[in-house]
C-alpha cells in the first residue's frame, strides 16, 4: 500500500503504470489532477478514494485494473468520461457526485459485478441533474440494479442498459425518450413493460420478450427494430403480415434473413 505525501498537486502520466503489487493507495486532498494512464495495469488495486480536490482525470486512468472493486470519485467530477471503467469485471460499487450531468459512452460497459451507483450521502440515490446517458453506458452490466431516470434526462443512447439482467425496479419518466434504440433490451424491466410479450412503439416492434416458440408479429407493425429478439432463447419462428422493413438486428445467437410479408421465418 502507498500513501502519497501532502502537498502533492498532480499524479503524473503513467506514474503507477503496471505496478502489479499495488493494492491500495491513499491520495491526499491537495491533489487536483490525475493524468492519463496513471494507474493503468495495476492488476491488484482493489480500492481507491479520489478526494474532492481532484477536478480532472485523464484517459484510461484505471484501464486494466482487473481487481478494482470500489472507487469513490471526486465530487468535482460531473461527467463520467467514455470507457472510463469499461471492462472492470470486479467493480462492484462506485460513489459519484449526486449532481453528475453525463455518463459517457461505454463508461461502465461489461462491469459484470457492478451493482449500483452511490452518492456521498448514501441515503440519496437520485441523480436529478443527470441529462445524458450515452451509448452502451451500462451495457452488459449483469448485476446492475440501476437508478430512477427522471424527465430531466434528455438523451439515452443506443443499448445504454442492454444486457443488464438485474435491472428491474426502476422508474423512468414519461417524457424520457428511450424507444427505438434498444436501450433496455435483455432487462427484466423491459419485460415488465411488454404486452403479451411484445414491446411496441407505434408501428415499430421494439422487442419480443415472450416465451412462445413462434412469434406472430402483431398487425400494424411495419418495422422490426434492431435487437428485437435479443437473447430470446425460446423463439424459433416468426410469422408476419405487415412488415415493411427489417432493421439490422443483433440477437445474441439467432440468425436472421430478410422478412417478407406473409411469410414464416425460421431462425
Amino acid at each position: 500500500n502507498i500513501t502519497l505525501p501532502e502537498g502533492l498537486k498532480s499524479i503524473s502520466k503513467q506514474l503507477f503504470a503496471n505496478c502489479t503489487s499495488l493494492e491500495e493507495i491513499i491520495i491526499p486532498k491537495t491533489v487536483t489532477s490525475i493524468n492519463q494512464k496513471a494507474f493503468v495495469g495495476c492488476k491488484k488495486l482493489r480500492k481507491i478514494v479520489i478526494p474532492d480536490s481532484v477536478k480532472t482525470i485523464g484517459k484510461d486512468a484505471f484501464k486494466g485494473c482487473a481487481s478494482l472493486e470500489y472507487i469513490y470519485l471526486s465530487n468535482n467530477i460531473k461527467t463520467i468520461p467514455q470507457y472510463f471503467f469499461s471492462g472492470l469485471q470486479n467493480l462492484r460499487n462506485v460513489t459519484v457526485a449526486a449532481d453528475i450531468t453525463q455518463i459517457g459512452r461505454s463508461a461502465f460497459a461489461d462491469c459484470h459485478k457492478l451493482q449500483r451507483l452511490c452518492t456521498p450521502d448514501s441515503n440519496i440515490l437520485i441523480f436529478d441533474r443527470l441529462e445524458r446517458i450515452e451509448d452502451k453506458a451500462f451495457y452488459n452490466c449483469k448485476s446492475f440494479e440501476g437508478f430512477d431516470i427522471w424527465n430531466q434526462v434528455t438523451h439515452i443512447g443506443e443499448s445504454a442498459f442492454a444486457g443488464c439482467e438485474s435491472l428491474k425496479n426502476i422508474k423512468v419518466g414519461d417524457e424520457v425518450d428511450w424507444h427505438r434504440k434498444s436501450c433496455f433490451n435483455g432487462t427484466p424491466w423491459l419485460k415488465d413493460h411488454a404486452e403479451n410479450g411484445y414491446v411496441i412503439d407505434g408501428d415499430y416492434l421494439e422487442n419480443y420478450v415472450g416465451e412462445d416458440e413462434m412469434a406472430v408479429i402483431p398487425k400494424g407493425v411495419k418495422t422490426i427494430g434492431r435487437g428485437a429478439f435479443y437473447k430470446n432463447k425460446y423463439i424459433k419462428e416468426t410469422l408476419s403480415y405487415t412488415i415493411d422493413r427489417l432493421n439490422q438486428i443483433n440477437s445474441g445467437g439467432c440468425c436472421y434473413g430478410d422478412v417478407y410479408s406473409g411469410t414464416k421465418h425460421k431462425y
